[in-house]
C-alpha cells in the first residue's frame, strides 16, 4: 500500500514440517488501519457522489502526508449509472487530521450529465459520519496475506472477532505471489480487537510445506497445529517465504 508508513517486521520461523521436507519462514508485520477505513467507506462517499447510483468497488491510489500534518488518501470509485447503466466512476481524496476526517474533495470522473457530490447536503454531518468510522477502523485489526512463496499455499487462522468470539476458520487459497485482506465468504473483512491471532499454512502442491505452530484448535472439525502471532500496530501482516 503506498504512503508514509513504516512496518515493523518480525521473522518467524516455523517448526518441524509434517513430513521430511524442510519448513518455510514466514514473516509478520503492521500496516496502516487506513486502507480498511476506505473500504469500510467507499459505498457511503459513492452514495454522496451519485445518490441514485450504484456502487461496485473502490481502488486506493496513495497516502500522502501535507506540511500541516494531515493526510490525503487517495483513491478512485467504481459504478454503474442510474442513467443508462454504463460505467461511472470518480476520484475521490479525504483529509484526515486528529483522528478525524477534515474534508472530502472530488477529482477526475467520467460524468457527462451531474458532476460527484453535485446533489450532496449537510457535507458537516457527512464528515462526522466519515470520522466516527475511521475510528472504528483504528480500534480494529484486519488480516493482510502474502504468499511470497513460489507454491501454491492454503491457510486458516484463529482469532477474537469484535466481539471477544474466538473464531477459527479457512481455507483460504494464495497462488504464488498473490496476497488480500482475509474475508468472509460475502467479501467483508475479518476484524479483530485483539493483536493476537493464529495460523496455519500448507501447500496444496507436492512440495509439502507446512507453517505450524504448537497452539491446536478446531478448523472444519479437524485439529490443526496454529503458530501465535502478535501485532498491536495495525493490519497484521502475514507474508509467507518459502524460497
Amino acid at each position: 500500500m503506498s504512503g508514509v508508513y513504516k512496518n515493523v517486521t518480525a521473522i518467524i520461523l516455523v517448526g518441524l514440517l509434517l513430513n521430511p521436507l524442510w519448513s518455510a519462514p514466514a514473516q509478520a508485520s503492521s500496516d496502516s488501519y487506513l486502507e480498511a477505513f476506505i473500504d469500510r467507506v467507499a459505498s457511503t462517499v459513492y452514495s454522496m457522489a451519485w445518490p441514485t447510483a450504484t456502487y461496485r468497488s473502490v481502488n486506493l491510489n496513495a497516502i500522502t502526508e501535507r506540511s500541516n500534518g494531515s493526510l490525503d488518501i487517495a483513491f478512485r470509485l467504481y459504478g454503474i449509472s442510474a442513467l443508462d447503466n454504463s460505467g461511472l466512476w470518480t476520484d475521490v481524496v479525504l483529509n484526515v487530521k486528529d483522528g478525524a476526517v477534515r474534508d472530502i474533495k472530488w477529482g477526475k470522473n467520467n460524468a457527462i450529465v451531474m458532476p460527484p457530490g453535485a446533489t450532496a447536503t449537510l457535507v458537516g454531518e457527512f464528515l462526522a459520519e466519515l470520522s466516527a468510522e475511521l475510528q472504528k477502523a483504528n480500534n480494529h485489526f484486519g488480516f493482510y496475506v502474502q504468499n511470497k512463496c513460489s507454491h501454491p499455499v492454503k491457510l486458516a487462522i484463529t482469532y477474537k472477532d469484535v466481539n471477544g468470539n474466538m473464531r477459527s476458520t479457512g481455507w483460504w487459497n494464495f497462488e504464488p505471489n498473490t496476497k488480500s485482506h482475509l474475508a468472509d465468504a460475502a467479501g467483508k473483512r475479518l476484524a479483530t480487537k485483539s493483536a493476537d491471532w493464529y495460523f496455519y499454512a500448507e501447500s496444496t502442491d507436492k512440495s509439502g510445506l507446512v507453517w505450524k505452530g504448537n497452539y491446536t484448535f478446531s478448523v472444519e472439525r479437524q485439529p490443526v497445529s496454529m503458530m501465535h502471532l502478535k501485532d498491536s500496530d495495525g493490519d497484521s501482516d502475514l507474508v509467507m517465504i518459502c524460497d
